[in-house]
């Protein structure tokens, strides 16, 4: 039995995933498997697959019957087939530094931590660093270790620490959603909500300084354009259900958590004035009723606002076509922007 089990989920990624594979054969640690479930590729990362796994018997493949448009599923149902105790979870289009999954057992191996995150580094295209992403561990202590619900408070409203690494195979079993695989009750980006309920469930959370590289692909399913983009509304609700199930109602992790929920109210508004002429009529109907239900349902989450921007405070007016005024001039700002680039 392997000591790691590396689960990947993988959809049209024939432009990196080698790259992804490569990162594992050069790991310093070898003693790992790495099990791939695609989800219904159409161009030739499936071939590349096969390739690699016919040199290689630490690499396990299946192919999913067809494509389900969500990361989770693939992902779920690799670690369903992992036969080790550990997980670590890899991208198609990113990479691990060579010394990571040493780094991460030998980590594990002096804290008895149930989870050990990696140190997040955005690549570009090319595998080159974007120091864009540095700042937040400028003052991160990584011989720090924390609980899982303290480590929960670094995700709220902005990512201080990084949700990639190494976890115990029991924590992802915890999950009350793990290998719920119909597709039309899994968000797209459930990975949100995913990553804060292994964290609550962990004793403890220790860090490791080796490196994540994610790569910022503008062509990934994460970054282009589609209308279940939109689901990260219904992600918010469903993760503040889940923090008031564990925490205090005056622990300050409420403020951080509305403030995220508002900031991506902001943007959800922003994607549906700029792709609108994309959308179907049916869409925009359930999509305007979307945002208007989550505008409501944060206003009436009532926390303390007054360490917000002036944006954000506006933002939060009891009056719904307000709201829609502002940020319609704000979409109209950021479009003058972004055409004088």
């Amino acid at each position: 039995m392997p000591k790691v089990s590396v689960v990947m989920p993988s959809y049209n990624s024939e432009k990196y995933i080698n790259y992804a594979f490569d990162s594992l054969i050069a790991q310093t640690f070898t003693d790992w498997e790495c099990i791939v479930v695609d989800d219904a590729s159409t161009d030739g990362t499936l071939n590349i697959i096969k390739e690699y796994a016919a040199k290689d018997s630490r690499f396990k493949y299946k192919q999913l019957d067809k494509n389900t448009g969500s990361a989770k599923i693939p992902r779920d149902t690799a670690i369903s087939l992992s036969d080790s105790d550990w997980i670590v979870m890899l991208d198609s289009d990113d990479m691990l530094s060579n010394d990571a999954i040493e780094k991460l057992l030998q980590r594990q191996k002096e804290t008895n931590a149930d989870i050990v995150p990696l140190k997040l580094m955005r690549i570009d295209e090319e595998g080159n660093i974007i120091n864009s992403n540095t700042d937040r561990y400028l003052n991160f202590n990584f011989n720090e270790i924390l609980s899982g619900l303290d480590a929960v408070k670094l995700t709220i409203g902005k990512w201080i620490i990084c949700g990639l690494g190494l976890i115990s195979k029991q924590i992802h079993l915890k999950r009350d959603n793990y290998l719920n695989l119909c597709s039309s009750d899994i968000n797209y980006n459930m990975d949100e909500y995913d990553t804060r309920q292994m964290f609550i469930y962990a004793c403890k959370v220790a860090f490791v300084d080796s490196h994540y590289y994610y790569r910022s692909n503008p062509n990934s399913t994460t970054r282009s354009f589609h209308i279940k983009k939109f689901q990260v509304l219904n992600t918010d609700k469903l993760l503040l259900e889940l923090l008031e199930k564990h925490y205090e109602k005056n622990d300050n992790i409420f403020e951080k958590m509305k403030y995220q929920r508002i900031c991506n109210l902001q943007h959800c508004r922003y994607m549906y004035l700029k792709y609108k002429n994309n959308i179907s009529n049916i869409d925009r109907f359930n999509l305007k009723n979307l945002i208007k239900e989550n505008y409501f349902d944060i206003l009436n989450n009532k926390y303390n606002i007054w360490s917000f921007s002036f944006i954000k405070k506006i933002l939060l007016t009891r009056n719904y076509n307000l709201f829609i005024f502002i940020t319609f001039i704000i979409y109209l700002i950021k479009r003058k922007f972004d055409n004088n680039l």
